[in-house]
């Protein structure tokens, strides 16, 4: 044996014992492997061969109107070797997005554009493509917030630019400011018990060139971004232009502040499609300060109020610090409102643990204690949120009037997210969930989630921004003694009669809290002239449906049936084993991919794929390992690591169109008009709606069994019992599975 090989089996062995005794102590750091620049990642195990296709170009560009913004990102990559390559990358993306375009275009003028086909379909579609030669791309969606690209038989020396486009919601953090998120890191998840640590896969530095035109309906005030250098230009009432260049290493925030305090009214956005002029879709956007009441008394009602704390792993470093400076400010507040409260802090890990055996009244020394308490907080462990939320529903309530509210502080990097809504779903009717994420690489589907299935608020705090503002409104709202909530949403034509075939998305909207609005989409048919608000109290607001003024597209309708689409979806993630017995459940899987196709829209059940009809070679490609994603998250196996296997961000570019309508007033939309036919989606969409009482649970299953994979967090592990965890185990296997495949090539 020669001494290089002999050399690198010492080496081989050291680590495997290294890792073999850490396991013994019961704990588990796994190393941290980086790429130098974000890239496609290429294995081709047969010839030995190892090569990226390096990144050469990202662009950004948002349309923001109001509170809906159309983001298209455009990604270009270029490949460095002689022969053809398949390739795939993993990106997040904002959990609300409605994707709407998957496009990829080459030097020599061909353009790819993606169709949305059902999964298996697609997959299908995709293999047979590529295994004959042709080049083909294919997008399928992993979680709710993250996605993965794929290209086959990228030629040799090949450029292609990807550009996905999608529309979202703007977030409102009170009516004068407003907060567009674009994600650009993707953090491995921690799924409990069942998977092995997991190597890290945050994003690293790349440079981005990033445009951003805004339109608001009042005077702005301000544009910023506290997480990345800006240029701003007001370009007139409303207007403005946002550009910046440079390494982006994190999440990208954009805050818009407006006069608009003393705004109370409603939003509604009228939208005909051009192909169905005898159908319409809205846009709704209730102010809540059109319909609450002015606070009561302070000393009205008991509040149970708990705080939820992640410390595991990968709250390490500024998370960690950010949090404890959140809870110190929120237990300030808390004492300075005067308010009768009992109250708890429980930080949570691989376990969890709580300031007092039960909640406590709020009093001097109980607040030192929590002082305390929290100053001492250390980031180590999985991310086992199911287990302190289990103990408060577990536990009675202090007093049998008392209200019960949880403000949870997260990363949100955790993989049992169904568990997790489904506990919180079953007890929102008594207590109230409010979320707050922090740092970069947030998951915004587990932060959002628990929020709207807890009937609660979400609100995000980047590295270096400011908690205090963002811990009132969140305890402002935790304390509020009447929950206000939307008994019913009535759509009336002549004679203020109800009109039939109306769908409503989402079907079930949250509670009324000051500085949240309430955000619903409808498809109706023209006959329908006003909008009719009940609320819990008996209170009635009426809105008319302004026809005059209407937008002339198809970007709500899109965004309406992406939302009845997610609506089914979590039907079917709620009772996920029972789907393929039950018939309606069947019938529900069955809509899902009718909606999404006929909007040619991204799902949990359709991808796009795209085929060119020209063979471009007869070459097999250069197979890839992809750092392989569950729909729960990140799970990279040892060899892809070892082979510098990289995750990472990814870009999109734009446009918009015509007129909107804000409550009388017209605003100029540069909307691109698209023409879909969707006579028969109402049909399916009214069924859905009738339906929507009836269990659900399944849109996963296919994605489960395709990929395969399950997530894990990248922080620390610490079993509590003595003997090793099945996971440990698992690790240990695939260290030593990679260790030999290692020694095999050197072997030859």
């Amino acid at each position: 044996m020669s001494r290089p090989i002999r050399t690198v089996l010492l080496v081989a062995v050291a680590l495997f014992v290294a890792v073999a005794s850490s396991v013994g102590a019961r704990r588990i750091t796994p190393p941290h492997f980086r790429t130098p620049i974000p890239c496609l990642v290429i294995e081709d195990v047969e010839a030995e061969l190892h090569a990226d296709v390096p990144l050469q170009d990202v662009h950004v560009d948002v349309q923001m109107i109001y509170t809906l913004a159309k983001v298209s990102l455009t990604q270009t990559y270029k490949s460095s070797l002689d022969k053809p390559i398949r390739v795939s990358y993993i990106f997040p993306m904002d959990d609300r997005a409605t994707i709407t375009s998957f496009l990829a275009e080459f030097p020599n003028g061909r353009k790819l554009l993606g169709v949305s086909k059902e999964r298996s379909e697609a997959s299908l579609e995709f293999e047979n493509a590529v295994s004959s030669g042709h080049t083909a791309v294919l997008l399928d969606q992993q979680s709710s917030d993250v996605f993965r690209a794929e290209i086959g038989n990228l030629a040799a020396h090949e450029e292609v630019k990807i550009t996905i486009s999608y529309l979202t919601q703007v977030v409102s953090e009170n009516s004068q400011t407003h907060r567009f998120t674009l994600p650009t890191v993707l953090a491995p998840r921690y799924k409990p018990s069942t998977s092995s640590p997991v190597i890290s896969s945050t994003g690293v530095p790349y440079s981005l060139s990033f445009d951003m035109s805004i339109i608001m309906p009042v005077e702005l005030l301000d544009v910023s971004s506290p997480t990345h250098e800006i240029s701003a230009i007001f370009s007139g009432y409303g207007k403005a232009t946002v550009t910046t260049q440079g390494d982006l290493d994190g999440d990208f925030v954009i805050v818009v502040k407006t006069n608009d305090e003393a705004n109370t009214e409603s939003t509604i956005i009228v939208e005909q499609d051009p192909s169905q002029p005898d159908h319409t879709a809205l846009y709704v956007n209730l102010n809540p300060a059109q319909f609450l009441l002015p606070a009561s008394s302070l000393d009205d009602g008991l509040i149970e109020l708990y705080f939820v704390v992640d410390v595991s792993g990968s709250m390490l470093g500024d998370k960690m610090r950010d949090t404890i400076v959140a809870m110190k400010e929120a237990m300030r507040q808390l004492k300075d409102s005067k308010r009768t409260v009992f109250f708890n802090v429980l930080p949570f890990s691989s376990d969890f643990s709580s300031l007092f055996p039960s909640s406590q009244p709020l009093n001097d020394d109980s607040f030192k204690q929590s002082i305390d308490y929290i100053q001492h907080f250390e980031a180590i462990g999985g991310t086992e949120l199911l287990l302190p939320l289990k103990h408060i529903f577990g536990s009675p309530t202090i007093a049998p009037l008392a209200q019960r509210r949880i403000i949870v502080l997260t990363d949100g990097l955790v993989g049992n997210t169904e568990e997790i809504f489904q506990l919180v779903t079953a007890h929102s009717s008594r207590t109230q969930v409010f979320t707050v994420g922090i740092g970069n690489g947030v998951s915004h589907a587990l932060v959002n989630g628990l929020a709207l299935h807890g009937s609660g608020v979400a609100e995000y705090v980047v590295l270096g921004e400011q908690v205090s503002e963002k811990m009132t409104r969140q305890l402002s709202r935790a304390l509020s003694s009447t929950v206000v909530s939307i008994r019913s949403i009535r759509y009336l034509g002549p004679h203020g009669l109800d009109v039939d075939n109306v769908v409503q998305s989402p079907r079930q909207l949250p509670p009324l809290y000051s500085d949240s609005d309430v955000r619903f989409f409808a498809l109706i048919p023209k006959t329908a002239s006003r909008l009719e608000v009940t609320l819990s109290d008996g209170r009635k607001k009426s809105f008319r449906l302004e026809y005059g003024r209407q937008v002339s597209s198809d970007i709500i309708h899109k965004m309406a049936a992406r939302s009845l689409v997610r609506d089914l979806e979590l039907f079917l993630e709620s009772d996920e084993a029972n789907v393929a017995r039950d018939p309606v459940k069947q019938e529900m899987r069955q809509r899902i991919i009718d909606i999404a196709t006929k909007y040619n829209l991204m799902s949990s059940l359709t991808s796009y794929v795209a085929v060119d009809p020209d063979a471009s070679s007869t070459t097999k490609p250069i197979p890839i390992s992809v750092a392989g994603l569950s729909e729960r998250g990140t799970n990279v196996q040892m060899r892809a690591a070892a082979m510098r296997m990289k995750t990472h961000a990814m870009p999109l570019r734009g446009s918009y169109g015509n007129n909107l309508v804000m409550d009388g007033s017209v605003m100029p939309m540069p909307l691109t008009t698209k023409e879909h036919e969707e006579h028969e989606m109402h049909d399916h969409v009214a069924t859905s709606a009738s339906n929507a009482n009836t269990d659900l649970s399944q849109a996963k299953n296919d994605e489960q069994q395709k990929n395969g994979s399950t997530a894990n967090d990248t922080a620390t592990t610490e079993p509590k019992k003595d003997e090793d965890t099945p996971s440990q185990h698992n690790f240990l296997l695939a260290l030593l599975e990679f260790i030999i495949e290692l020694l095999g090539h050197l072997l030859g």
